[in-house]
């Protein structure tokens, strides 16, 4: 007989409850649902600064997922699908990222999530950034292992320092996806094609949506593997450290914006545009 709490759940049920959770708290679904219940997403900026935050989360965000890239310990999910969708097809990693995102776009539509400005301009930013920058990324982490612990340790990696290092230069690279991902989500103008899909699939179903989230990111990697893209121990990394990333790169945006708003108002110019969207945020702060 199933152990039962005074609630009526049973012990298993309860800790399946708490894995799910758990898991919940630290995907980047999570962390977005967690900062859209806490924090105000600053839709009362002005366009021009909403279009500075979008267009520089996605430049930092291409450079974050090149150094996961480059690192060779496994991209996160959505890219072990794009390199795959590259391998098999032979384009270049933009235009995978374009094909894949547009494909995303379409579906979710049809599911009746429609993309914002942010859904379609972000990967047109990041597609190309990661393309061009994964191969020196990768090339400079090669020269810095030799140069640290000798010739080959990228190809045998006997060292567990060079391990170590590699780590390191992975980590840094979710980190800084992490800040881009906290920018685009305080420009308020569109969620990630991964992210829409994920709603859009989770309200049509009627399933939660860590759940939903978590089985599309397992078949991203399953179908990525599947044509030929690579994944890693550093898969793991991406999807265990991603959701605390992108809760601490918003809260760097965040106060930011707040210094922001500081230096606008002790310019003594709330007449202007800029002025007046810097006393409504600092009203509701």
């Amino acid at each position: 007989m199933s152990a039962r709490t005074p609630e009526g759940l049973t012990l298993r049920a309860r800790l399946t409850l708490l894995a799910i959770s758990t898991s919940f708290a630290i995907s980047r679904a999570g962390a977005i649902a967690a900062i859209a219940a806490n924090r105000r997403l600053h839709r009362v900026l002005p366009v021009t600064v909403r279009v500075m935050l979008l267009v520089g989360g996605a430049i930092t965000i291409g450079v974050g997922a090149a150094s996961t890239i480059a690192s060779g310990l496994g991209p996160g999910p959505f890219d072990v699908l794009v390199t795959g969708i590259s391998s098999a097809i032979g384009l270049p990693f933009a235009l995978s990222l374009w094909a894949l995102a547009g494909v995303l776009g379409v579906i979710s539509a049809l599911l009746g999530k429609r993309p914002g400005v942010g859904t379609v301009l972000a990967p047109m930013i990041i597609g190309p950034i990661i393309g061009s920058l994964s191969g020196p990324l990768g090339s400079a982490l090669d020269a810095g292992l030799e140069a640290l612990f000798g010739a080959g340790q990228r190809d045998g990696l006997t060292s567990v320092a060079a391990y170590a290092a590699l780590g390191v230069a992975h980590l840094g690279g979710v980190a800084i996806i992490g800040l881009g991902a906290g920018a685009m989500i305080a420009s308020g103008l569109g969620a990630g094609t991964g992210d829409l899909l994920a709603s859009a699939t989770s309200s049509k179903l009627g399933r939660s949506m860590p759940i939903v989230r978590t089985a599309l990111e397992i078949g991203f990697v399953g179908l990525g593997v599947t044509l030929g893209g690579p994944v890693g121990v550093g898969t793991i990394l991406v999807a265990l450290t991603i959701g605390p990333s992108v809760r601490f790169g918003h809260g760097r945006v965040d106060a930011m914006i707040g210094r922001w708003t500081d230096s606008v108002l002790s310019a003594k110019r709330p007449e202007t545009l800029a002025g007046r969207s810097a006393l409504h945020l600092k009203s509701v702060r």
